[in-house]
């Protein structure tokens, strides 16, 4: 059965496959390796960390809501990600308001009084701890900057998972990313570091340490997908264009004409911002070239010009075809 376990001072997460997962260790408190405060403002209040951490995973677990012991090993991996760091700490929350986040933003302060949990979810509470920013947002399509966080925490559920490299990208060099996944909800971020673990409702934890290495793949992967999207995009604006191409030319159809102008200023447009990625030098020429031999036809509708946008056409799309694999 999984669950948490404290074994000593190591606070350990058994999966539903039977594997013991170390979450913290809090003999490193006990040396002070964590450089944290080890005391409150009250002087006759010793904080002992080992303790502190039982206490939220307990406070976690009793609702006995689904997945519980879980978002106990959440809450911890989040801890265990602050302790030990001398500037102040940004984490970003993305996914429903509970008792985790509450957890987290109590002990936040401990570490350093300027952490700060920005929570992005569509519902808050009247009153929230001090040190939570909330952001009352769809988490689906809210922008994100780029190495922001040191740490995020993301539900799966709420988040599509082609966002999941961007969300990732947001974090600095060493941060920490950590996706909780839902019974019945994909995994949605499979790189090899990723350490992944699941409890007995099928509720899953994805987690990984962000490294140089990790965020060139990520930028190489968005960047390759970006361009990628972009050409499909193109293609099709292309085909449409061209499959109504000669029999507009023929019929001289001015509504006709004036949409497929609009279409091949939107290819145009697009083709612009990934320029610079095409093995071609000739494709953004050659778009404009085809465009404005239609804005020609327009005006002066004779066989010459109406061979012109034929030739023209043709001319991109073997560029398109030969030299950059659209």
């Amino acid at each position: 059965m999984s669950g948490m376990i404290l074994d000593g001072l190591q606070f350990f997460f058994e999966d539903a496959r039977g594997r013991r997962v170390l979450l913290a260790d809090a003999g490193d408190f006990t040396a002070n390796e964590s450089r944290a405060l080890l005391h409150y403002i009250d002087d006759e209040y010793v904080w002992v960390m080992r303790d502190n951490i039982k206490n939220i995973t307990e406070y976690i677990e009793r609702e006995k809501e689904s997945g519980a012991s879980l978002h106990a090993a959440l809450a911890v991996l989040v801890v265990r990600a602050l302790w030990g760091k001398q500037r102040p700490r940004r984490i970003l929350w993305m996914g429903t308001f509970g008792r985790t986040v509450i957890s987290v933003a109590k002990m936040a302060p401990i570490f350093h009084e300027q952490n700060r949990l920005y929570c992005v979810a569509s519902d808050f509470p009247d009153v929230t701890e001090e040190n939570i920013v909330p952001i009352r947002a769809n988490c689906r399509d809210i922008p994100l900057p780029e190495d922001k966080f040191d740490i995020v925490v993301v539900d799966a559920a709420d988040v599509a998972p082609d966002r999941m490299v961007q969300i990732a990208l947001s974090l600095r060099v060493g941060g920490v990313l950590i996706v909780w996944s839902p019974a019945g909800t994909e995994v949605p971020f499979k790189i090899p570091q990723a350490n992944v673990f699941f409890d007995d409702e099928g509720n899953a934890i994805a987690h990984m340490k962000i490294s140089k290495e990790i965020t060139a793949i990520l930028r190489e992967r968005t960047q390759k997908r970006q361009l990628s999207r972009q050409k499909r995009l193109v293609t099709y604006i292309l085909d449409e264009v061209g499959e109504a191409l000669a029999s507009m030319l023929i019929s001289g159809d001015d509504e006709r004409l004036e949409d497929t102008i609009t279409k091949a200023s939107l290819a145009e447009e697009n083709i612009l911002p990934i320029y610079e990625e095409l093995v071609s030098e000739d494709v953004k020429y050659l778009a404009n070239r085809f465009k404005e031999s239609l804005i020609e036809f327009r005006l002066h509708k004779s066989e010459e010009t109406r061979a012109c946008v034929l030739e023209d056409y043709l001319a991109l799309r073997r560029e398109m075809k030969d030299q950059d694999d659209f």
